[in-house]
């Protein structure tokens, strides 16, 4: 609902629990490898964040799970 431009980054603590998800079976490209599951979480400050579950099984994911950030480095610096 916010149409604000001006953006300004907020620390967080990288933690929150799970608030809905999906199990993707089908890539987007060849590179993706499947299944992985998409998340949306809700943080422990107050917002939502859209990321994938990574070091857990797909059949094991639950709404309200507790998840933590894990950060991993890609190609071409990101």
């Amino acid at each position: 609902n916010c149409t604000a431009q001006e953006l300004t980054w907020e620390a967080s603590a990288g933690t929150g629990a799970i608030y809905s998800w999906t199990t993707v079976w089908r890539p987007q490209m060849p590179t993706f490898e499947v299944p992985y599951v998409a998340i949306i979480i809700d943080m422990d400050e107050g917002w939502q964040i859209l990321s994938n579950l990574v070091g857990g099984e797909h059949d094991a994911v639950e709404v309200g799970m507790r998840v933590e950030v894990e950060f991993h480095e890609m190609e071409g610096g990101f």
